[in-house]
């Protein structure tokens, strides 16, 4: 299997870096009680060894909760400097409004799982100054000139937008997109070597061998360098921190 969407350890990565540059040393953790949740969890607890951060709460919630009061009270009695939250768009809203109306001011992080705009529909007013990591497309008109992945994602950003209206372009189409392309330059690849299309079985080894020797190509969620070892094939270059900022996705620290 091949991956185009950031892993939870580099998105979790970026934020880390980010509260370590802000010079926060705390943090609470309410995620959800499934298997996303836990892989956030998981990695959170491995990457903040050694940091000077310390996590003070784990609080867990259902997907499907509809009062999350008790938890975010548990998360914020120890007035941490941050709260992560982690979780998809409606949960994540969910927690957020809770937190705002406890009256909390530390800084609140979210999962790249609300990249899209209905999150930002969902989260109003409450999501201001919200901090997440995120690739490339969200903020692409706040990347400098010369970012690696600034021109592929605009060029998607405006085709997308081209097609389903304005302000449409979410990171989940760029995955699928990013996909795609790998995919079409694969087959292109193995069929200048022969490849047997004809044969299922070859033509399946074939595309994945391909995959893992192409050289490194531009997506809209960053820059892919597939090998045999590693079939995610992206880096730092693939994340950015965001922030809510009056409505909309700002690159954070943009002017």
């Amino acid at each position: 299997m091949f991956k185009t969407p950031q892993t939870d350890r580099l998105m979790i990565g970026g934020i880390v870096e980010d509260m370590a540059a802000l010079g926060l040393g705390s943090l609470a953790f309410l995620g959800l009680d499934d298997a996303y949740g836990e892989g956030g969890l998981t990695e959170l607890q491995g990457l903040l060894e050694g940091t000077g951060i310390e996590l003070t709460t784990v609080e867990r919630y259902g997907r499907t909760d509809t009062n999350v009061t008790a938890q975010v009270l548990r998360a914020v009695s120890g007035n941490p400097d941050a709260v992560l939250v982690w979780g998809v768009v409606a949960d994540t809203e969910l927690v957020v409004r809770a937190l705002r109306e406890r009256g909390y001011e530390g800084q609140i992080y979210v999962s790249h799982g609300v990249g899209n705009p209905t999150f930002l529909q969902q989260v109003g007013a409450a999501g201001e100054g919200v901090r997440l990591p995120i690739g490339p497309l969200l903020v692409v008109n706040d990347l400098a000139e010369d970012n690696p992945v600034r021109q592929a994602a605009l060029e998607f950003q405006q085709a997308y937008d081209g097609v389903y209206g304005a302000g449409t372009a979410s990171t989940f189409g760029g995955h699928a997109f990013d996909a795609v392309t790998g995919l079409r330059l694969a087959i292109e690849a193995a069929a200048a070597n022969g490849a047997d299309f004809m044969d299922l079985a070859a033509s399946r080894a074939a595309i994945r061998d391909a995959l893992e020797a192409l050289e490194p190509f531009t997506g809209v969620g960053g820059v892919f360098d597939w090998t045999s070892e590693d079939h995610l094939g992206l880096d730092e270059r693939a994340l950015v921190i965001a922030e809510i900022r009056d409505g909309t996705w700002r690159l954070a620290g943009a002017e």
